[in-house]
């Protein structure tokens, strides 16, 4: 299973915090590290608050992004017509 690109940080924090090969989403095992098998459990739940954490911070961002856009092309405009102070 593929992840979307803004889930990125949670295989590369399990990358930085593990030398396991697999990563497995679970319902029946906690958040954790199977040594033996080499296999870092991630619990539906913490994936979820994960993914809701990343998620909220995306939208933050792009929010935040509008909003630069939205000040700078009418800083431009404004410019251009002689609006500003």
């Amino acid at each position: 299973m593929g992840l979307a690109k803004d889930y990125n940080p949670i295989i590369n924090v399990v990358e930085k915090i593990s030398d396991c090969d697999e990563i497995v989403i679970s319902r029946s095992q906690p958040t954790g590290i199977d040594a033996d098998a080499n296999i870092f459990f991630i619990a539906v739940a913490n994936f979820e608050k994960a993914r809701k954490i990343i998620n909220d911070i995306t939208n933050l961002g792009r929010t935040a992004a509008r909003s630069v856009k939205e000040a700078t092309t009418y800083n431009l405009f404004a410019e251009e017509l002689g609006l500003l102070p």
